[in-house]
């Protein structure tokens, strides 16, 4: 998993918007990717946090938070 960062351009404006996209095969054997979560209305900064946290799966490290900002989590 990976987060995409997608800029569009309408009527002379530029939109950014980020999205958190999975890579598989299709059922022919064709790597595609497929969005798994939209991410347009997440801060920027826990945005951040999920890159750094899928970051650290992929390198098989742990993250450790701090107490005061594991007060503040809702899952």
């Amino acid at each position: 998993m990976f987060i995409r960062t997608s800029r569009v351009s309408r009527n002379g404006k530029t939109y950014e918007y980020r999205q958190l996209v999975e890579s598989f095969r299709r059922p022919d054997g064709i790597p595609s990717h497929r969005v798994v979560a939209s991410l347009h209305d997440w801060p920027p900064d826990l945005v951040r946090n999920l890159e750094l946290a899928l970051a650290a799966v992929r390198e098989g490290t742990t993250l450790v938070v701090p107490a005061a900002a594991a007060s503040r989590l809702t899952i």
